[in-house]
């Protein structure tokens, strides 16, 4: 009844995600990978979570913005040399006519280069934004160093998690290879007259929860895979844990 339960409601929640009405019957169409007896490289692990985790990208994403901020704040307050270039032609005649001929002819050109040298004494809003923005960017990289032992913390656990899970696995296969071969055997004791089909049924019942057991060992060992995958910020069906 307790599974039953469970069922419905997990599959009540993947329909709501999905934009279904809970009434809709959904069925799995693909097969859990298979477990993989690989022993995580630890340090190569740590490292990639380091550099390709999204919560890690996007901080340093905001750092490089805030550096950025701050050269552009920084050029602001420095001197600036604007360099301006003109050429004209005039009509000096008295005569609005003659002297739109002049004009026209380009009898008395003129031109003119000139630069100005704008130095800043004291900008007060421009030292205040960048206190401001250092003040930002010492702040972005303290979380910067949390947020790195936080992962790195985060991913031990997770290679741990996923360690003993593969442990569990392997023992929950190894318990239904030996529930198997015991059920061989009394069902041939059985069929000899040695084994009652009662003493039968306990065996089988045996083989059953050790079935159950396998499956949920799978279960928690892909659970762990994927917590770990999601710190290292790849699809959980890209292939085997490093």
């Amino acid at each position: 009844m307790d599974a039953q339960n469970q069922y419905i409601t997990l599959k009540e929640q993947l329909l709501l995600l999905l934009g279904k009405p809970t009434s809709s019957d959904v069925r799995p169409t693909s097969q859990p990978p298979p477990v993989t007896s690989v022993q995580p490289n630890k340090q190569e692990i740590i490292q990639h979570v380091l550099q390709q985790n999204p919560s890690i990208i996007r901080l340093r994403a905001s750092i490089f913005l805030e550096q950025e901020k701050l050269k552009h704040n920084k050029h602001e307050a420095l001197p600036t040399l604007n360099a301006t270039a003109r050429f004209s032609v005039n009509g000096w005649d008295e005569s609005l006519s003659s002297a739109i001929d002049e004009l026209l002819e380009g009898a008395l050109p003129g031109r003119y280069l000139g630069l100005t040298l704008n130095m800043p004494i004291s900008n007060l809003a421009v030292k205040g934004n960048r206190k401001q923005q250092q003040a930002s960017l010492s702040k972005l990289d303290i979380e910067l160093g949390k947020l790195e032992q936080t992962l790195t913390q985060q991913t031990r656990a997770a290679i741990r998690a996923l360690t003993s899970a593969q442990l569990k696995y392997d023992l929950a296969q190894a318990n239904l290879k030996l529930a198997k071969q015991t059920d061989a055997t009394d069902r041939a004791l059985r069929d000899a007259g040695r084994k009652t089909q009662t003493e039968l049924l306990n065996t089988m019942k045996a083989l059953e929860d050790a079935q159950l057991s396998v499956e949920r060992a799978q279960t928690d060992y892909l659970l762990a895979e994927i917590d770990l995958k999601n710190l290292m910020g790849i699809p959980f069906y890209s292939g085997s844990t490093p």
